[in-house]
């Protein structure tokens, strides 16, 4: 069992030692190539979840990059009439748009990738549960983690985030 405070819930395994699924023998799942996006509101652990992927020598995930928001900029100019789907007028048309977007993020994190020899590269970013349809068809191929604790465990940790009396440094 695991225990966090007064909440008590069973682990739940995903993949015993040695990557094989349980009850799949030494079978190894595939390999997926694509990123690892990791969702889940403020406080629900979603840092410590990116922090133990992040030391995995094949896997790359930065800090918080908040990089949809800037997808989405590049598809609409707020305060502007004409300003959605701007790149129309260019000759784009939505796919290939977003094509082009998707490579320009995957070359930019690539960066990273390279820089720490891993194989593939990840992002965890709370505020990403807004765009979780625009990644999952702009990134075909990623995989999505989801995050849930119990809500007041959630509250206690932000509660506690921004206090100086109970989080010293």
């Amino acid at each position: 069992m695991v225990t966090m405070g007064p909440y008590t819930q069973p682990p739940t395994v995903v993949a015993s030692e040695g990557g094989s699924v349980p009850g799949q023998g030494s079978q190894r799942p595939p390999e997926t190539p694509g990123p690892i996006f990791i969702m889940g509101a403020m406080g629900s652990g979603t840092t410590l979840l990116r922090l133990m992927l992040d030391s995995h020598e094949r896997i790359a995930i930065p800090r918080e990059t908040g990089f949809m928001r800037a997808f989405n900029a590049n598809k609409f100019i707020p305060f502007k009439w004409s300003g959605r789907k701007w790149f129309k007028r260019l000759g784009w048309s939505e796919k290939e748009w977003e094509e082009l977007l998707r490579n320009f993020y995957d070359s930019a994190f690539q960066r990273l990738v390279e820089q720490r020899g891993a194989a593939r590269w990840g992002d965890k970013t709370p505020y990403h549960t807004w765009h979780i349809d625009d990644m999952a068809r702009v990134f075909p191929d990623a995989v999505f983690i989801g995050v849930m604790r119990h809500p007041g465990g959630s509250v206690a940790s932000n509660v506690t985030r921004w206090d100086p009396a109970a989080n010293p440094r």
